[in-house]
Formats: structure tokens, sequence, C-alpha cells
């Protein structure tokens, strides 16, 4: 009865280890329990660290998706110019040969 008050059990040699490993179970499970509000509170952190990054990520890629659209809008206007730019330059070169043709007729 003594021994029990004072936490000191009794064991045979076989049963032994199976003493040592319930302990040591105990005692890891006490040191994690006493941790376990502090493991709470830094999860919660990065939670909200990770919704923060999670929002800027799609800001970012919106932002992304509406340039690279204005450059596609971009490019097809360019194209667009120079398109026109070649149309111009071409009636130009054939006013310019039909002048030409005009004024060698006209020395003939």
């Amino acid at each position: 009865e003594y021994g029990f008050q004072e936490h000191v059990y009794l064991v045979s040699p076989t049963t032994l280890m199976a003493y040592i490993t319930a302990i040591k179970a105990i005692y890891l499970n006490a040191q994690r329990s006493a941790n376990m509000a502090q493991i709470q509170t830094e999860l919660k952190k990065l939670a909200l660290e990770f919704e923060r990054f999670t929002k800027r990520y799609t800001t970012v890629s919106n932002d992304y998706e509406r340039t690279h659209e204005n450059m596609r809008q971009l490019m097809i206007t360019a194209e667009k110019l120079n398109k026109r730019f070649a149309a111009i330059a071409n009636v130009e070169l054939q006013e310019g040969d039909h002048e030409r043709e005009t004024m060698e007729e006209t020395k003939r």
C-alpha cells in the first residue's frame, strides 16, 4: 500500500519492458498535450497567412490575364494598322506607276 501511494510499482523482469513502454507512451502524450495549444495557435496563424497568399495570388493572376488580353488586342490593332499602311503604300505605288505611264505616253 505504501508503494502504491508513492507511485512505486513492483514488476517482474518479464513485465518490466511492457511497463516501460506504457510509461514512455504516457509521457510522450503528456508532452504533446502540453504543446497542442501552441501548435493549434500556430496553425491558425499559418491558415490566415495562406488565405492572404491565396487572395494576392488571385489578384496577380487576374491582372496577368487582363494584361494578356490587352496585349492580344493591341497586337490585333497593330496588324490592322500595318495592313492599312501596306494598302496605302500599294496605292501610292500604283498611282506612281500610272503617272509614269502617262508621262511616258506624253513624251512619245
